[in-house]
């Protein structure tokens, strides 16, 4: 049983699952390293021991893929949440502004211009 992660979590729901998975193969190759151990000690078979060490090494390179992913995700999520971030505060900012400073600003390239287009599409008048 997992216990979820509280709603402020700055993961989102994909990166949430993918660092579990990481942690279930971490753990899965804690529990072969012990096998493993058994084995080298004869308490096993040496042939389990062998293949629990096989499989360790596998988990372990799992672990590592999925941990790197659940970076990637987690870095993409922040990123998408500084974009948001900073188009609400330029929307507070460039909302002041006229029409003829914001078309100037539409005119250019970058965010302040995707801002200052949507506000002056925001302004026309609907039909």
């Amino acid at each position: 049983m997992t216990l979820p992660l509280p709603k402020s979590s700055p993961f989102s729901d994909a990166s949430q699952a993918l660092r579990r998975q990481m942690w279930l193969a971490a753990g899965v190759a804690v529990a072969m390293l012990g096998v493993a151990a058994l084995g080298a000690r004869g308490y096993v078979d040496r042939g389990i021991g062998l293949a629990a060490g096989g499989f360790a090494a596998l988990a372990l390179a799992l672990a590592a893929v999925l941990g790197w992913q659940a970076r990637k995700q987690a870095l993409a999520d922040r990123e998408l949440a500084g974009k948001r971030e900073m188009i609400v505060t330029l929307t507070a900012l460039l909302g002041r502004q006229d029409d003829a400073t914001l078309e100037r600003i539409a005119g250019t390239r970058g965010t302040q211009a995707e801002v200052a287009r949507m506000l002056l599409d925001g302004r026309q008048p609907r039909p």
